[in-house]
């Protein structure tokens, strides 16, 4: 991660100090049994097997939802069991092997206390089946269709619903507590919820779109990160709360590939996150966190009155260096279907004078170049760049030079990233893993404005196109703009001709609709990358055929 502010030069100072070792212990993979999915994976090399697939979908990173007995105890609107259906109801997928059966990408890890807390993975977020033919395919590592918003918002109603009418909640804390609870118990009961409630409820009503909601396969994760961190965790006690700091998250975009992201030098769609050694991946990994429920609060050391970064923290950064080198064995999918090998070979040359100056591989040492550009896509997103927030009790913390009462929101989230690497004893491990790929040169992420161009391996698993979701197929994005489907559904059933999604899906809220040129920031814009469209038909069917093997 980086800017090119005091956070970035911190970051530094940090590997100087020796936080890389660190950040880059040897973690064991996790021991899991083996177990049938429905889905049939897709080859994704030799590193990726079951073992860490199934190690994937569910190490604990620190995300606390909240306690797992009152999610399981919670009801949804038509009175199921709020997990009863795998969340399928959302787009999350069924995961068999979960010891407490819960959704793929979804865990029920134990704190200090021994509190089983529902929590996330980046899994649940980064993992995707396609339809064909009556097959269903798995991808790992692929954009999920979840529909994040619609969840988020079920379990605020849920627990609402709770808390308004007692009944409901004679049954939660019947389920939560046991048939033989007391008063004083469902008394504390009730307080826990409501303060539980209070925070939750204060970042979701904020921060959710009203009038275009995410849909599904799309979030607007960065703004997400920023209201969570900078509106709920910064403030001054008791509440830690900045209302004022969280802002409407309309800036969707779609779920990002995770394969090959171990070996970029800048991620994120922005482009902004150093990502070219084991601390910025840590870095940008704690950033993810936050914004999947860990638990924190930027809180005062009594004793010294600096902030105690790690007083309120459930970032598992164990189970963090695990989630990444699991990620790193994460392979490209190749193409399960046939392909005209011939035709391909014609659509390599194309691809070669049409694609690669943006989206070559750079074989070499890595980490890759990640190119920035602004290509006419919708201009959303670049806005989280220029938005300040008040700095709460990080205005005088340890990071220096101090912020200012207020600050770009992007320094803030890297400044309390930072806070809490320095506070953490310098190289409490003594091996170093040289599992994944090294620095070689400094990554220059910061300053540009645009999004990253991606290499493109195996592209073909991973519609809708452009950063926002806003194209169907490989087919629909080399038409000009003007021409490009202003409406389409979203979902797994896959078109193998066209390249991306099936013309029809099945299921409620799939449906998608675009904007064009003339609101090139509305959020859903299909304009920009405008390239190949003048490619005759017979080289455009030439192009796919070759992005298919990649």
């Amino acid at each position: 991660m980086g800017l090119p502010t005091h956070s970035g030069i911190l970051l530094e100072r940090t590997i100087v100090l020796g936080m890389a070792a660190l950040l880059s212990i040897g973690v064991p993979l996790a021991s899991h049994s083996q177990s049938k999915s429905d889905a049939v994976p897709v080859d994704q090399g030799d590193a990726w097997s079951q073992q860490t697939r199934e190690a994937f979908y569910d190490v604990d990173q620190g995300s606390r939802i909240m306690p797992l007995q009152w999610a399981q105890a919670l009801q949804a609107e038509d009175g199921a069991p709020f997990l009863g259906d795998s969340l399928k109801r959302f787009g999350y997928l069924r995961n068999p092997a979960s010891p407490k059966g819960l959704p793929l990408g979804f865990t029920g890890a134990e704190d200090a206390a021994g509190i089983a807390w529902l929590g996330m993975t980046c899994a649940a977020c980064h993992t995707r089946d396609l339809e064909m033919d009556g097959k269903t395919y798995r991808l790992d590592g692929g954009p999920a269709f979840a529909n994040f918003q619609n969840f988020l918002s079920a379990l605020d109603n849920s627990v609402d619903n709770v808390l308004s009418d007692q009944g409901s909640f004679e049954d939660f804390s019947n389920a939560v507590l046991g048939a033989n609870r007391t008063d004083q118990d469902a008394q504390s009961l009730e307080s826990e919820l409501r303060d539980w409630y209070h925070r939750y409820h204060t970042i979701m009503h904020g921060s959710l779109p009203k009038a275009h909601p995410w849909g599904p396969g799309r979030l607007d994760a960065m703004g997400m990160i920023v209201n969570r961190l900078a509106g709920l965790d910064i403030g001054p006690p008791p509440t830690h709360i900045i209302a004022s700091n969280i802002k409407r998250a309309d800036a969707p975009v779609r779920y990002p590939f995770l394969w090959n992201a171990d070996k970029q030098a800048c991620t994120q769609w922005l482009g902004f996150a150093r990502n070219d050694n084991d601390l910025f991946r840590t870095a940008r990994n704690i950033g993810q966190v936050l914004g999947v429920f860990a638990d924190f609060r930027a809180a005062r050391d009594p004793s010294t009155t600096e902030l105690d970064w790690w007083a309120y923290n459930s970032v598992n950064l164990r189970g963090l260096g695990e989630a990444e080198i699991l990620m790193s064995r994460i392979g490209p999918p190749r193409w399960p279907f046939e392909v005209d090998r011939d035709l391909a070979a014609e659509g390599a040359e194309i691809y070669k004078a049409t694609c690669n100056s943006c989206h070559e591989s750079n074989p070499g040492p890595v980490p890759w170049e990640t190119p920035i550009r602004n290509v006419g896509t919708d201009m959303r997103a670049m806005q989280l760049l220029k938005r300040r927030v008040s700095t709460g009790v990080l205005a005088d913390s340890i990071v220096q030079p101090p912020f200012s009462k207020e600050d770009n929101a992007i320094s803030v989230l890297y400044g309390a990233v930072t806070g809490m690497l320095l506070s953490l004893p310098a190289m409490p491990h003594e091996e170093h893993s040289q599992t994944l790929p090294q620095a070689h040169t400094a990554a220059d992420c910061a300053g540009k404005i645009g999004y990253e161009a991606k290499v493109l391996h195996g592209v073909w698993g991973a519609a809708p196109y452009l950063h926002n979701g806003s194209v169907p197929t490989l087919a629909d994005l080399l038409k000009p703009a003007s021409e490009r489907p202003m409406t389409f559904e979203v979902g797994p059933a896959y078109d193998p001709i066209r390249v991306g999604l099936a013309a029809k899906q099945v299921g409620d809220d799939t449906t998608f609709n675009a904007t064009g040129c003339n609101d090139p920031a509305s959020g859903h814009s299909n304009c920009g990358h405008e390239y190949g469209i003048n490619l005759e038909a017979t080289d455009k069917a030439a192009l796919l055929e070759y992005l298919k093997t990649l």
